[in-house]
């Protein structure tokens, strides 16, 4: 079928695509819209420019390193992140397909849509698909260890009051592990380190007993491939890459929900490269669009987790 623009992937970057789209013929094609396995924390000036309920707020941040802990003040909240989406997905009037994004109908060195469970024509593909770059990657050929970062997550019983963030190259090397409250004495435990760093599930259960959780108790465990802000051009006509599909999202700026919203918002007004005047210009256009926005992300440039002592 023929539609305006097809967007792969229903995460925040998708959905924001999908959003500034609507009035247009849409399809959104996810496996699971509404289900993401990274944590619902950000900040609590993002939180109300993303317009999300916010389910708990968090006044101070604990970051422990193996030479002591520190404590700074911080508005951080935890949003209710699958409704956000969930809404801003109806409101788009877009038609959510639930097929995951198979590759990119690509002819005469342009991109006509995606080959999925059948053929979705347009004249613009927006990949959004996260981590797992369903079609920029087989155009470009990359292989998961050209990017220096995964990814695994758990669901654990534990009790935190405030965020948590461990630097320690004996649990981490490059990285960080953290646990983030949740409700119903639960937290998000993560970690971030280098692919070719070993166990990483071992690491995981090392960080877990490190932040006193009890990983007998898990409830869940899950893993993914992150990009470490790695930007490449897509190499056809009509195929745009926004949030982590293109690597523009660096994990260790902690705002990976906020980035993806502006990234697929420069991504709309079609700025592909990252070069001076573009930026210059994308930023006149976005203050016009998302003003809130903005002034939300030039407020905090520095979110939590790059404090590092």
């Amino acid at each position: 079928m023929a539609y305006d623009a097809v967007v792969c992937g229903a995460g925040p970057a998708g959905v924001t695509v999908a959003s500034l789209l609507r009035g247009r013929r849409v399809a959104v094609l996810d496996s699971n819209p509404f289900y993401r396995p990274c944590g619902e924390l950000v900040l609590g000036s993002e939180a109300r420019a993303l317009g999300a309920r916010v389910t708990r707020r968090a006044g101070a941040v604990e970051v422990r390193t193996p030479y002591g802990k520190r404590e700074f003040r911080v508005e951080t909240a935890m949003i209710d992140k699958a409704g956000w989406l969930e809404d801003r997905l109806a409101a788009s009037g877009a038609e959510v397909v639930r097929s995951a994004a198979r590759s990119p109908l690509v002819s005469g060195g342009a991109c006509h849509g995606v080959r999925a469970d059948r053929e979705y024509r347009s004249p613009s593909t927006y990949d959004c698909t996260g981590p797992a770059r369903a079609l920029v990657s087989r155009l470009v050929g990359a292989s998961p260890r050209e990017f220096a970062a995964c990814y695994e997550e758990t669901v654990a019983t534990g009790d935190f009051d405030v965020p948590t963030v461990l630097y320690d190259t004996r649990i981490a090397p490059g990285g960080y592990a953290w646990v983030f409250p949740m409700e119903g004495g639960t937290a998000y435990l993560g970690l971030l380190s280098w692919p070719w760093a070993g166990d990483l599930k071992g690491r995981l259960r090392k960080a877990a007993k490190a932040f006193g959780v009890d990983g007998s108790r898990r409830l869940g465990m899950k893993g993914s491939k992150l990009f470490m802000g790695f930007s490449r051009d897509v190499p056809v006509r009509g195929l745009f890459a926004a949030g982590e599909a293109n690597g523009s999202v660096d994990p260790y700026t902690g705002s990976g929900i906020m980035q993806a919203v502006v990234d697929a918002v420069k991504c709309v007004r079609g700025e592909r490269r990252r070069s001076g005047f573009l930026r210059k210009a994308s930023a006149l256009v976005l203050r016009q669009m998302h003003p809130a926005l903005l002034q939300a992300v030039e407020a905090v440039p520095v979110p939590f987790v790059a404090y590092y002592p």
